[in-house]
């Protein structure tokens, strides 16, 4: 296969202008737009520069009576302060039990903690947590109950009573 050098070099050189030529349309077109931006911002800090002549020459603009002001924020202090006055309170009940009022709305909070009762004493209530001794071992309350360790649900085995 043959090929003509002269005309292979020709035509590589004509693609290369036509791409130049292409680009450089390009880059004028993004010149021409960025010379309008240039102008345009030009037009605005002329028009802000002329708004703070105007500014800098009316001494009213600036004059700010401190006093008034100071008080105009501190009343807006106290308005603000007086809405957010909140009156709590929290009462503990010695075992698990905490009652939050929060400006009249009161939540009630049981934490779950185990609280040793001592021994066991039949018709007594327990709560879930509590934990007894009955039968020479240690129990724990899983619901509320009046039940005796050992002879319900209610109560699961913590610590076996030792050999004797």
């Amino acid at each position: 296969m043959k090929f003509d050098v002269e005309k292979l070099m020709s035509g590589i050189r004509a693609y290369i202008q036509l791409r130049n030529d292409e680009e450089k349309k390009e880059l004028y077109k993004t010149l021409a737009e960025q010379a309008d931006v240039i102008k345009t911002l030009r037009s605005t800090v002329k028009d802000l520069s002329s708004k703070i002549e105007v500014l800098e020459t009316d001494e009213s603009t600036y004059e700010i009576d401190e006093a008034v002001l100071s008080g105009l924020i501190d009343a807006r202090i106290d308005e603000k302060s007086e809405a957010l006055k909140t009156t709590v309170s929290i009462k503990y009940d010695d075992e698990r039990t905490f009652t939050v009022t929060v400006d009249g709305v009161v939540k009630t909070f049981e934490v779950p903690a185990q609280i040793y009762k001592g021994v066991h004493e039949e018709g007594g209530e327990y709560h879930k947590g509590d934990t007894v001794t009955a039968q020479g071992a240690l129990w724990h309350c899983n619901q509320l109950t009046t039940k005796k360790p050992g002879d319900s649900e209610h109560w699961q085995l913590a610590v076996k009573s030792g050999r004797k």
